[in-house]
């Protein structure tokens, strides 16, 4: 089984759960009467905590997400005014329309891509969609203006979601597009947050139809799920390595905090990575480091975890140095002979264009070992002595170990 079919059957299996909790929760708030109140008076304040959290993070997609949740619910809770009626059918096509063209737009910016023009014109436009809609919402309850009706989609699409204009399911189609191959092809942060809205905005549209359920209370539901995925994000950015997506030294200390007595740390260097990053550049010598990592966390039988710069250290609980040295020198010989593909960019100098070299290269790495003892008792201390064995690797030629 292909890396990519087993992607899209974890993905399959995970939004059968993902609706499932979706479904248990309308279901919940269907027969807690106290629900619907509960909800108006703390989603606002859960709102503002979290779109500050978000922006302290510099989690701007998910700012954004949340900037549209605040959108939509004051709009709907205008709507629920005897002041301003709105037609409930269109509040709940537009407010789809609204969803999926922002998970569109935020899921076209990564992270780090996100300058503050693009932040401010997106929540512009969301606020912008927002006024829009409720202005559509009031004037079509009131009867001034009709609904626009547009026919795209087989008649038995639109029966399976029958509140969806046509519009809404063309963006709703070109949003769910655009996350699929990101998600299978890329495994960003942010795909997994936006199918996770996309499969509440379809329960939601089943639901409604079968049991009925006020719009904000699925708007509140959304804040739920979002603000979930925030934290875990958080917590990844504090525990897990950006670049190489294994433990950082943060979770190395607070694993080591564990540790009593009868382990082994290992200290493991790149060979030369300076004459990498010099000889091919830091984005070459991006990918060593993560090259390195992943051959480390697959086949460590200890933890793996980025110590910092082109350092790693691997830790092994309940474990004498002499039972994990063999073991240690074979993930060496693993990196040795696993070949680095690199792509190398040269520049000539009578053209500026850019030329690409396709080849390959050998990483090596040197390991120090050292184990809990009586002259080496506390963890910083077996730290200390692996990082001299490390030392004494270098000294020897390096792509060895020495303890």
């Amino acid at each position: 089984m292909s890396s990519i079919t087993r992607k899209v059957i974890l993905i399959l299996v995970k939004w059968v759960f993902i609706a499932a909790v979706y479904f248990i929760l309308f279901y919940i708030g269907n027969l807690w009467s106290s629900f619907d109140l509960i909800v108006s008076y703390s989603v606002f304040p859960i709102l503002i905590g979290l779109l500050i959290i978000s922006f302290w993070f510099y989690k701007y997609n998910i700012t954004l997400l949340l900037y549209m949740l605040v959108n939509l619910l004051l709009l709907v809770k205008v709507g629920q005014t005897n002041l301003f009626s709105m037609n409930e059918s269109v509040l709940i096509s537009g407010i789809t329309i609204i969803i999926c063209t922002t998970i569109l737009l935020l899921n076209l910016h990564r992270r780090r891509q996100m300058r503050r023009p693009a932040i401010l014109g997106i929540a512009s436009f969301i606020s912008l969609q927002t006024v829009i809609l409720g202005f559509l919402a009031f004037f079509i309850q009131l009867g001034i203006m009709e609904r626009v009706s547009v026919k795209v989609f087989p008649e038995v699409i639109t029966k399976v979601f029958p509140d969806f204009s046509e519009i809404a399911l063309i963006v709703f189609a070109l949003s769910l597009i655009s996350l699929l191959v990101n998600r299978i092809l890329t495994d960003l942060t942010f795909t997994k947050i936006g199918l996770e809205v996309l499969i509440g905005v379809v329960v939601y549209n089943g639901y409604y139809y079968t049991q009925g359920i006020d719009l904000v209370s699925f708007l509140a539901i959304l804040v739920v799920l979002v603000g979930i995925n925030l934290f875990a994000e958080i917590h990844q950015l504090s525990y897990v390595d950006e670049l190489t997506q294994i433990p950082s030294r943060r979770a190395l200390e607070e694993e080591a905090s564990k540790l009593t007595s009868n382990y082994t740390v290992a200290m493991a260097d790149i060979d030369y990575f300076k004459k990498f990053n010099d000889t091919y550049g830091h984005d070459v010598g991006d990918q060593v480091l993560a090259f390195v990592a992943a051959i480390l966390q697959k086949n460590c039988k200890g933890m793996a975890f980025r110590y910092g710069g082109e350092e790693f250290t691997l830790l092994f609980p309940k474990t004498a140095l002499k039972d994990c040295y063999e073991h240690l020198d074979y993930l060496r010989q693993l990196v040795a002979e696993t070949p680095f593909r690199i792509r190398k960019q040269t520049k000539t100098t009578k053209s500026s264009k850019q030329t690409r070299q396709n080849g390959s290269v050998n990483v090596t790495i040197s390991i120090g070992v050292a184990e809990h003892s009586n002259k080496n008792g506390t963890f910083s201390q077996v730290l200390k002595a692996a990082d001299l064995a490390l030392y004494r690797a270098k000294k020897k030629g390096r792509n060895c170990v020495s303890k």
